[in-house]
């Protein structure tokens, strides 16, 4: 679950309760240090010491990395989770924004850049260069299923617009309008919806179709959305009014 303020103040990423890693991480953009908390004491374990500027942190899948994005160098970073210690520096593109994950690579939104980077988790380098849209904000993967495509969405704020991209391949596939602004991304686990934060509401979009199906009014400025595991609710927080919307899922089949 994230859920971002854009301010650069704070971001939270939870990760799959296992005996190890009951952690939440939370980035001080003016600090520049990752905050790591105990879910279970609610206590700060740790305090990384990062790049200038972080701004978005994610976990791998196999859950032994955490990789934060340092919006004012330019800098991707590799956390080892059992030491909370930084191992690898990475330069990305201009103004980093947001990133995320699949199975094989890490996907870096670069804002400035209207690029998105992609690292090989196991070189822990940038193999390729994604052309997409202007002023890329947000990037999430679709849960992965076995026999169904892989696809990457990537919110260009500035062009209206979403880029899919097929993780294989890493390459745009499809580019389809979303409303004014779009930013923040989740996918429902079964991989049918997309809820999608825009400045004025929250769309759902079919992943198949690639269609806006609804359109939902939230409170002021929605930024950051996060799906509950169960499929069920969506939090959205507004940062022009200080709220959060909990939406109720619609129902797929």
């Amino acid at each position: 679950m994230k859920l971002l303020n854009e301010g650069g103040v704070f971001l939270v990423t939870t990760c799959r309760p296992s005996p190890s890693f009951h952690f939440a991480y939370i980035t001080n953009y003016n600090d520049d240090t990752v905050s790591v908390i105990d879910t279970r004491t609610r206590k700060v374990k740790a305090t990384i010491k990062t790049g200038k500027g972080p701004f978005e942190i994610a976990v791998t899948p196999d859950g032994k990395y955490a990789y934060v994005v340092n919006k004012r160098d330019n800098t991707a970073q590799v956390i080892k989770r059992k030491t909370n210690t930084i191992i690898r520096t990475i330069r990305v593109g201009k103004s980093p924004s947001d990133v995320g994950t699949s199975r094989k690579f890490v996907y870096v939104t670069n804002s400035a850049d209207n690029t998105v980077s992609v690292i090989c988790i196991k070189k822990q380098r940038v193999v390729e260069t994604i052309k997409v849209g202007k002023k890329p904000v947000g990037v999430t993967i679709t849960p992965e299923k076995m026999g169904i495509k892989t696809l990457g969405f990537v919110s260009n704020h500035d062009s209206n617009t979403i880029s899919i991209f097929d993780v294989k391949h890493n390459r745009v596939i499809d580019t389809i309008k979303a409303g004014v602004g779009p930013d923040q991304i989740a996918f429902t686990t079964n991989r049918k919806l997309a809820y999608v934060t825009t400045n004025d509401n929250v769309l759902v979009i079919g992943i198949h179709s690639r269609r806006i199906l609804k359109k939902i009014k939230v409170g002021v400025k929605p930024i950051g959305v996060a799906i509950t595991p169960n499929n069920k609710f969506a939090y959205v927080g507004n940062e022009g009014d200080n709220t959060v919307s909990v939406i109720k899922l619609l129902k797929t089949r």
